[in-house]
């Protein structure tokens, strides 16, 4: 094995090191939040936050001296600035970086499960330019850790558990904004419908979803079809708990006309968190 890695170029090791580390990272990272949402929110938001944490803390001891452990492009963007690491250098994390978060997906979709949308990252339902300055200070954090290891202990000593232990600080004080990306190889973009502001967070169950879905289906009254979680449909409302009324008052009779024109405009008028619909795409 030795005689192996000695006849590895040093792009080689720094890719290898970085693809694995990157998958064990983002394995832990997403895999908190699908085994949460298999147990139905048994685990809750300590479990989400202490798995990545154990993750970056290993992967830190176990690769930082071959490739410094960025596991994380905006890690790898701060490195190059800083001069840590050559530009011809940057094709190599990059790529390792994203395959290794691709493989970890693929890992998870095959043996663990695919519920809350493979844990990937989504904002709350909060504006735009509040979830993009909790991402900057989220990653200022993150930033900030590593260079003071890097240029005080040089990823030794307690190095891993303080970068490990920012990560998942920022999950347990900021998901709930912005997903706590920093920003890694897992967010997604999510989008809505016209007329309505959609969004899920990262440890919202399917059940839950379906629950929410046909809640929101109910209360308005319309018999539109809703994809979400599992494609609940106006015919599948019985199955999520919603019981339709059999006289339908002249108001909701006028929504659900109302729905039948324009659905956009129809779906989900009441813009309380409980009556949102949340849209996995």
């Amino acid at each position: 094995m030795l005689k192996t890695s000695n006849r590895l170029t040093q792009s080689q090791r720094i890719f290898l090191a970085e693809l694995a580390g990157t998958f064990v990272v983002v394995l832990l990272a997403t895999g908190s939040v699908v085994i949460d949402a298999k147990l139905g929110g048994a685990l809750g938001l300590p479990f989400i936050a202490l798995a990545p944490f154990a993750g970056v803390a290993a992967m830190v001891y176990a690769f930082g001296k071959v490739s410094m452990a960025h596991f994380n492009p905006a890690v790898t963007i701060g490195f190059l600035v800083s001069g840590h690491i050559k530009k011809s250098q940057l094709p190599v994390y990059l790529g390792a970086e994203i395959a290794g978060a691709l493989l970890a997906s693929l890992f998870m979709l095959a043996f663990i499960g695919s519920e809350a949308n493979l844990g990937a990252n989504a904002p709350g339902n909060f504006p735009l330019p509040l979830i993009f300055g909790v991402e900057v200070l989220v990653t200022g954090f993150l930033m900030a850790v590593i260079f003071a290891v890097v240029y005080t202990r040089g990823l030794r000593g307690w190095s891993g558990i303080a970068i490990g232990g920012m990560v998942g600080l920022d999950i347990f004080f900021f998901a709930f904004i912005s997903g706590a990306s920093m920003p890694r190889s897992r967010t997604r973009v999510v989008t809505s419908s016209p007329g309505h502001r959609c969004t899920r967070a990262s440890n919202v169950s399917p059940s839950s979803t379906r629950s929410t879905s046909a809640a929101c289906a109910a209360r308005t009254g319309a018999l539109t079809r809703i994809t979400g979680a599992g494609g609940v449909s106006a015919g599948s409302l019985r199955l999520a708990g919603a019981r339709p009324n059999p006289i339908p008052s002249p108001s909701a009779k006028a929504t659900a006309t109302a729905a039948t024109a324009n659905p956009a405009a129809g779906a989900c008028k009441d813009r309380s968190l409980g009556a949102r619909i949340m849209v996995l795409i």
